[in-house]
């Protein structure tokens, strides 16, 4: 059972461990026979998957790993079958794009399990922004309008550094919500061709816009992050920001609770034909084992712990993330009784996930450079488009 520290029984919050103890405690009461022996990992993620990627490779992973889900369709080949397991129903309890993007191969047979998952939000000061923008229009107008008329307080932020964030929060949204894609079915890059650029276009250019109207300060360039932006949301100096759901946590530590409960979240807004998404991620269970009793217990163990109708629940709430499956939102209390989390659950059912193919990483790495590009000036967003999407062929051509 190889599982992130995090995630396990070494995790450093009291509420994971008092959680875990208690239901691996259970399962292993009703399983004496059965030895689980616990991996952990830590590090770098693209190090950590590309070693389990190998170990699969030579048919050495062990019976039960975590894998980032954009990683896990360069696993199909060594996940098995698990269409018995579970009736299609129960599959369909998952969000659309859990199944799409990762549990579900290009073979229709289900290969993963989607066990914690996120989405992103526009976050706003109630105080500043009685009613939240909807579109990329109205966003640009409020948050200008903010930045010239409050003293020291910024319209807008959002990560825009060298980091997956800028992608998460800035890019990938509106591109997805004018059409955008980044490859095709078969992985080839094909975000700088056709329709496709002209929503890379038009984010770029909506990202230079938040700059030349003052909605945004430049220094966006250097948050990698939401976590980048704390100094400013607690010395008050921002009026709306993109971030995870789990940004609420961050609030709370950063600001007195009366400052705290003057945000709220909102859609993210969308630029103006588009429709209505965001960019979702979280982790899924791969099983290597071609021991069919081995197979089954370790379904039955992350079932019980992490991903099924207690699991799922138990682990979500205790970890503090968002369960992808959409029962959990109706049956336990928790999350039904949640109004904040009762809108993260809309979110979810029109968000997307990263594809998982080997060049994404290539592909992030230059639109992140595309993005600094533009918003300190040193190119135009046709110039910076241009210069990551034959970058990028380059990377995929050699």
């Amino acid at each position: 059972w190889r599982v992130q520290g995090g995630y396990s029984l070494q995790s450093t919050s009291e509420a994971r461990v008092n959680y875990l103890k208690k239901a691996c405690e259970e399962w292993a009461r009703r399983h004496p026979n059965v030895r689980i022996d616990l991996q952990v990992f830590g590090g770098s993620t693209d190090v950590v998957m590309a070693k389990l990627l190998l170990e699969a490779k030579e048919g050495r992973a062990p019976d039960i790993s975590q894998i980032d889900s954009f990683y896990v369709p360069r696993f199909y080949d060594y996940l098995p079958n698990m269409d018995q397991y579970f009736t299609k129903e129960e599959i369909n309890d998952w969000f659309d794009y859990c199944r799409e993007e990762a549990m579900i191969g290009p073979e229709g047979h289900l290969r993963s399990l989607w066990f914690t998952t996120d989405v992103r939000v526009l976050w706003y000061r109630k105080d500043l922004v009685p009613t939240p923008p909807k579109t990329w229009g109205e966003l640009i107008e409020m948050a200008s309008r903010i930045s010239k008329q409050e003293q020291g307080v910024w319209g807008f932020v959002y990560p825009a550094g060298r980091g997956e964030g800028t992608m998460m929060e800035a890019f990938l949204p509106g591109f997805w919500s004018l059409g955008g894609l980044l490859v095709d079915e078969t992985g080839r890059p094909i975000f700088g061709e056709g329709r496709n650029r002209e929503a890379a276009l038009k984010v770029l250019n909506f990202i230079k816009e938040t700059i030349d109207s003052g909605a945004t300060p430049s220094q966006v360039v250097e948050y990698i992050g939401s976590t980048q932006m704390n100094s400013l949301i607690a010395a008050g100096q921002a009026a709306m920001l993109l971030a995870g759901n789990g940004y609420r946590n961050s609030l709370v530590e950063i600001l007195e609770p009366e400052e705290a409960e003057k945000w709220e979240v909102a859609p993210l807004p969308m630029p103006e034909g588009g429709f209505i998404t965001s960019t979702a991620g979280g982790w899924n269970w791969g099983f290597f084992s071609e021991d069919p009793v081995k197979r089954a217990l370790a379904i039955d163990f992350i079932l019980d712990v992490y991903a099924g109708f207690k699991g799922s629940p138990g682990w979500c709430e205790a970890g503090g993330y968002l369960p992808p499956r959409k029962s959990v939102y109706e049956y336990y209390h928790y999350f039904a009784s949640n109004p904040e989390i009762q809108k993260f659950m809309e979110y979810l059912e029109t968000a997307k996930a990263r594809p998982g193919t080997v060049i994404y990483p290539e592909i992030s790495r230059q639109i992140q450079i595309a993005v600094g590009e533009v918003i300190v000036g040193t190119k135009s967003p046709e110039e910076a488009l241009q210069t990551a999407w034959e970058d990028v062929l380059h990377a995929y051509e050699k």
